[in-house]
Parts: structure tokens; sequence; C-alpha cells
């Protein structure tokens, strides 16, 4: 636990009541564990007009990047099974169709999970 000089004054002082409704509370409560901050300082902080940035919104953020490099691998690939390569010679037409389609439908699932997680970002 973080107790700063200027924590400690501040629990000295007199707290402000803000009256809420359940529902209005809970949100409250919701959106100051998603900032990493205590619902004091996340409250401050807001009133004070200062931006309170998501720990949600990084981790969101760090997913996309990592789908981002599954795209890009898997497109390598679908690159590399679309040349000639000599490691293909040996495949039939029906293998390579397989592992086309494999990869394709690998693409389209990563690309509704980028989808997904963007929509997560700016619903956040």
């Amino acid at each position: 636990m973080d107790t700063t000089p200027e924590k400690k004054i501040r629990r000295n002082l007199t707290p402000l009541k803000v009256y809420c409704l359940e529902n209005e509370r809970d949100v409250i409560i919701r959106n100051a564990l998603a900032t990493g901050k205590t619902v004091s300082e996340y409250m401050r902080n807001v009133s004070m007009g200062y931006r309170v940035p998501s720990n949600i919104n990084a981790e969101q953020a760090r997913e996309l990047v990592r789908l981002k490099g599954d795209m890009g691998r898997l497109g390598g690939l679908l690159k590399l099974l679309l040349s000639n390569e000599e490691r293909f010679d040996g495949m039939t037409g029906e293998r390579l169709q397989f592992e086309t389609l494999k990869l394709l439908n690998e693409i389209l699932e990563n690309q509704k999970q980028v989808r997904q997680a963007i929509r997560e970002l700016i619903r956040n």
C-alpha cells in the first residue's frame, strides 16, 4: 500500500460526500477498479478534470498487438504456401487446398478477434 506523505495528509482532512443511486455507485466503483485507483483517487481526479487512463485499455491494446502479429505470421504462411516453394512440391492439389483453407480460416478467426477487441476498446 502506497502511503506517501500526501496520502497521509489527505486522510486527516474532511471527506466529501456524493449522493448517488446504487447503479451509479456500482459504475463509479467499476471505473475506479478499471483504472487501478481507489474510489477516492478516481473521483478526485475525475472531479478535477484530469484524464484517468484505464488499465483495461492497455491490456486490450497489448491483445491487439498480439493479434496483429498473429495475422502477419499467418499471412506469411499463406504467401509461402501459395508460392512455388520446394517443400510443397510433393503435396497433392487436395492437400494444398486443405492447408490453404485452414490458413484462411485462421486468418478469418483472427480478424473476428481483432474486431471484437476493437469494439471492447471503443466501449471503454
